[in-house]
């Protein structure tokens, strides 16, 4: 994960740098959404993305369509609480 996807509890930071290159990705995604996961930096240099993945440990998930991005534009407001 880059340093420009981090995000810190309770504030709001860009989703993406590009909007327009995710247009097709997210269209061609299996259900039309892209999920963005909410991840403490401990979790991962504990777990790695594999294992985070298959035991779920993320604070939070999120499952966004184009227009749910488009009407937010482009950012994700995370409060910093658990699942």
């Amino acid at each position: 994960m880059t340093e420009g996807f981090k995000i810190q509890p309770g504030s709001t930071g860009s989703v993406l740098d590009n909007p327009a290159s995710w247009d097709v990705y997210i269209k061609r995604s299996k259900n039309g959404k892209v999920k963005l996961f909410i991840i403490t930096q401990e979790s991962l240099e504990k777990f790695g993305w594999a294992e985070i993945l298959d035991k779920n440990i993320y604070d939070k998930v999120y499952f966004m369509s184009l227009d749910d991005l488009k009407k937010a534009h482009w950012k994700v407001k995370y409060d910093g609480l658990p699942k």
